[in-house]
């Protein structure tokens, strides 16, 4: 059993060179995209002009790297040319191994240097918007309403809470907000559509924000209609009669 288990099967070798540049996880990444491109090529598998399929669960076993972390690595690969990804599947890719064998042998250190520093940039980046945009579809999904255009308009909220770096909400947090919705709007779906409106556009997290300044919106408005209304001048207009013509007005 202890020798089943310290198997070499159950290791993965990774390349230093490539790992210095692009980092560790890059250099697992790739060690195993390419035991996959191996064995794709052996089994008659591989897509048109050198593409092959990825199993995403299959190289996180592997591997232990989270699906995030795989497409954060592809993305930055895709801008310095290292990956393709066919345009009918994300999941089916293509690797210019002539390109990494290149970068793995070259010895120009600023170029590297300039290489491996954008890449970890860039993944770095990429990974953090997946995780955040998994979040946001999480939440997004959470939500229970039964008129598309009101869901719609809530999904909408959510993704806009988000727009602002480092904030947070909740799925309570969620319905708290449709339940002070519902109770404001009492079924007026225009009503609760300008709410949200509102609450999108300000990318406030409570409800009661947006519903507040819609009833200052409104005072405001009322006022202003009201002073113009009272601005207008009413004169009575009367028929000119004979009584009322003076007649000694001479031609």
């Amino acid at each position: 059993m202890l020798v089943d288990i310290m198997d070499m099967s159950d290791y993965i070798t990774f390349n230093i060179s490539l790992a210095k540049i692009f980092g560790l996880n890059a250099s697992v990444y790739c060690s195993e995209l390419i035991t996959i491109y191996k064995k794709a090529v052996k089994k008659n598998k591989l897509v048109d002009d050198g593409f092959f399929k990825l199993d995403r669960k299959y190289v996180t076993d592997r591997t232990t790297l989270t699906v995030e972390q795989q497409l954060a690595v592809d993305h930055s690969w895709m801008l310095c040319g290292i990956m393709k990804k066919h345009p009918e599947n994300p999941d089916i890719i293509k690797l210019d191994i002539d390109l990494i064998v290149s970068i793995i042998t070259s010895e120009d250190t600023n170029k590297l240097s300039k290489l491996s520093k954008d890449f970890k940039v860039r993944s770095k980046d990429e990974e953090k918007q997946l995780k955040k945009n998994l979040v946001v579809k999480s939440l997004q999904d959470s939500i229970e309403c039964k008129n598309y255009e009101l869901l719609t308009a809530l999904r909408g909220w959510v993704a806009s809470i988000y727009s602002k770096p480092n904030t947070y909400l909740s799925k309570a947090m969620i319905k708290d907000f449709q339940k002070t919705l519902d109770d404001f709007a009492k079924g007026d779906l225009d009503l609760a559509l300008r709410i949200v409106e509102i609450a999108s556009t300000q990318c406030y997290k409570q409800c009661q924000w947006a519903i507040d300044l819609y009833l200052k919106d409104e005072k405001q408005r009322k006022a202003k209609q009201e002073y113009a209304q009272s601005r207008i001048r009413v004169t009575t207009q009367k028929v000119a009669t004979n009584d009322t013509i003076k007649k000694d007005v001479k031609f």
